[in-house]
C-alpha cells in the first residue's frame, strides 16, 4: 500500500517496527518517566514489567508490544485501540490505563495500575474448586464490570481466567483485564477492519459457538464465557478437555457437564443458561446475570426469578432467532421485562430446529474446525505467579 494517511488508514499502515524489546533491562528508562522494575509476564504478543513513574514514586506496570517482526499496522494499531477502549470504560472493575507512548524504536507501550494479588487462573490452581458463595461473589463482580463494558458498546471476548486479576480482601476484588482483542457491536470503517466479520478471536477453551464459527459476536458471547468461567471456578476444571478440535466441537454441540448437585438449584441453572449454544437462549445482559445470581444465593430453596433488564445486547437491526427487538448499540434506555418466576429453561437444540437446517449447521461447523485446527496449534503458556497487566 502506498505511503500517506487518509481517514481510512490506520496508524502504522505498512510499518514494521524495526526493534523488538528484548534489550530492555530492569533499570531501564522508558519514555523518561517509567523506570522498569521487573519483567512481569510475557503472552504471544505482549510482556509487561513493574515499573516506577520517576516523579509520582507511584509503582505501576508496563505492557509493551513485542515480537517486532509480527508487530504490522494491524497489531500496533488493536494495541493503540486496547487503551482508547478501556480508558473509555469508567469502572472499579476494569483495569486503569493512564498513558499511551512509544519506545524511540516505535515499540508503543501502554501504563496501567499495578495489581497486587492473583489471576483467576492462579487461584483456581491453588484454591480450587471454590465454595459457590465465593464463586457468586467472584462472577457478580466479573458481569458489574463487563455489563459496564457493554453499556459503553463494548465486548471482551476473550474473557477467561488469566484475565481477570484477584486482589486480597477481605472482601476480595476482581478485576477485568486485557481487552486487546475487544470489539464493538457498531464498527466504523476503522474499527471493521481490526475485528471483520468472519474473523475468528478469542481462546479456545471459552468461545461462544457463535465466535468459533466466526459469526458476529456481541455482550451474549461475554455470558458464555463467563459461564464458562463460573463452571471451572465450581468445579476446578475447564468447561471441557481433550485436544484443541475436541474442546471447539464440544463448545459447539456438546451439553455442558453437570455441576454437584449440592449447589443450590438456582445458581445451576443461571450458570447452564449463561451456557446455552444459541445467544438467544442466554440471559439478555450481564444485568440479568447479576440479579439471577443475587437471587439464587438468597433463596437457594427456591426457583430463581427473573427480573426485568436490558433487551439482547446485539448489534442494531441483527435478527434474532427467538424474533425479539434489538436495542441499539447497549443503549440501557431501551428496556423490556423478562417474565418474572421460574428460570426459562435453554430451548432444546436439536428439537427446534429442523433437520436440514441442523445437518447445515453441523457441516458448516466441522469445516470451521478444521480450519481453526492449524490456528491454535501452538499451546498456552502459562502466566508467571504475579502477572498484573
Amino acid at each position: 500500500m502506498a505511503a500517506g494517511f487518509d481517514d481510512d488508514t490506520l496508524p502504522g499502515e505498512g510499518v514494521r517496527t524495526a526493534v523488538d524489546t528484548a534489550a530492555l533491562r530492569p533499570g531501564d528508562l522508558v519514555d523518561g518517566r517509567y523506570r522498569l522494575v521487573q519483567l512481569l509476564g510475557v503472552g504471544g504478543m505482549g510482556e509487561v514489567w513493574q515499573t516506577e513513574h520517576v516523579a509520582l514514586r507511584r509503582p505501576m506496570a508496563l505492557k509493551l508490544l513485542r515480537a517486532a517482526e509480527l508487530a504490522t499496522n494491524q497489531q500496533r494499531a488493536r494495541f493503540l485501540r486496547e487503551a482508547q477502549v478501556v480508558s473509555s470504560i469508567q469502572h472499579p472493575g476494569v483495569i486503569e490505563i493512564t498513558d499511551f507512548g512509544e519506545l524511540p524504536s516505535g515499540v508503543p507501550f501502554l501504563a496501567m495500575s499495578l495489581l497486587a494479588g492473583r489471576t483467576l487462573q492462579q487461584v483456581i490452581a491453588e484454591d480450587g474448586p471454590l465454595p459457590w458463595p465465593r464463586t457468586v461473589a467472584l462472577v457478580q463482580q466479573i458481569a458489574d464490570a463487563l455489563g459496564e463494558a457493554h453499556r459503553k458498546d463494548i465486548v471482551h471476548r476473550d474473557l477467561k481466567p488469566e484475565n481477570v486479576f484477584v486482589s486480597p480482601g477481605p472482601p476480595e476484588h476482581a478485576t477485568v483485564i486485557d481487552f486487546g482483542i475487544a470489539g464493538r457491536t457498531t464498527l466504523d470503517s476503522r474499527t471493521a477492519k481490526l475485528t471483520a466479520t468472519g474473523s475468528v478471536f478469542g481462546t479456545p477453551g471459552y468461545m461462544a459457538p457463535e465466535q468459533i464459527r466466526g459469526q458476529p459476536a456481541d455482550g451474549r458471547a461475554d455470558i458464555y464465557a463467563l459461564g464458562c468461567v463460573a463452571h471451572e471456578l465450581l468445579t476446578g476444571r475447564r468447561l471441557f478437555d481433550g485436544e484443541l478440535f475436541e474442546r471447539l466441537e464440544a463448545h459447539l454441540y456438546r451439553e455442558p457437564p453437570p455441576l454437584p448437585g449440592t449447589l443450590p438449584s438456582g445458581l445451576i441453572r443461571t450458570i447452564e443458561r449463561c451456557l446455552a449454544k444459541d445467544p438467544d437462549d442466554r440471559f439478555r445482559s450481564m444485568e440479568e446475570v447479576t440479579a439471577a445470581l443475587a437471587l439464587a444465593a438468597g433463596r437457594t430453596n427456591k426457583r430463581t426469578a427473573v427480573v426485568p433488564g436490558h433487551m439482547p445486547v446485539a448489534p442494531p437491526g441483527m435478527k434474532t432467532e427467538a424474533s425479539r427487538p434489538t436495542a441499539p448499540g447497549f443503549v440501557p434506555e431501551y428496556t423490556a421485562p423478562l417474565t418474572t418466576g421460574a428460570v426459562a429453561e435453554p430451548k432444546p437444540q436439536q428439537n427446534r430446529r429442523g433437520v436440514v437446517v441442523a445437518v447445515i449447521s453441523a457441516v458448516a461447523g466441522l469445516a470451521v474446525l478444521a480450519l481453526l485446527y492449524a490456528a491454535w496449534s501452538r499451546p498456552p503458556t502459562s502466566p508467571p505467579r504475579t502477572a498484573p497487566h
